[in-house]
C-alpha cells in the first residue's frame, strides 16, 4: 500500500492520480479518501485543509521495481513520490 497526505491550502476541488512504471507507461490505482471513500477514477475529491489517500498496489497487481506516482492538485500543480515494490 501507498499512503499520501496532501494539504490543500486555498481550494477544495479535485486530485487526478496515476503511477508510472519503470516503461513511463500509466497504470491507473483506485484511490481511497479519508473522508470519501474508494473512488474507481483517477480523479478524487479533495478538501480545504489535509487529505490522506491510500492507494492498495495489490488489486494493480503490479510487479516488482521502481514506479512513480503522479498528484496533479486543482491548482493544476505536480507531485511526485517514487517507491519501489518487491
Amino acid at each position: 500500500k501507498v499512503f499520501f497526505k496532501l494539504n490543500e491550502e486555498y481550494v477544495s476541488g479535485m486530485l487526478a492520480c496515476a503511477i508510472y512504471n519503470q516503461k513511463q507507461e500509466k497504470i491507473l490505482p483506485a484511490v481511497d479518501a479519508d473522508e470519501v471513500g474508494k473512488e474507481a477514477s483517477v480523479n478524487v475529491a479533495s478538501k480545504i485543509g489535509y487529505n490522506t489517500y491510500k492507494i492498495d498496489l495489490n488489486e494493480l497487481k503490479i510487479s516488482k521495481g521502481m514506479y512513480t506516482l503522479e498528484v496533479v492538485t486543482g491548482k493544476n500543480e505536480k507531485q511526485f513520490l517514487k517507491f519501489y515494490v518487491e
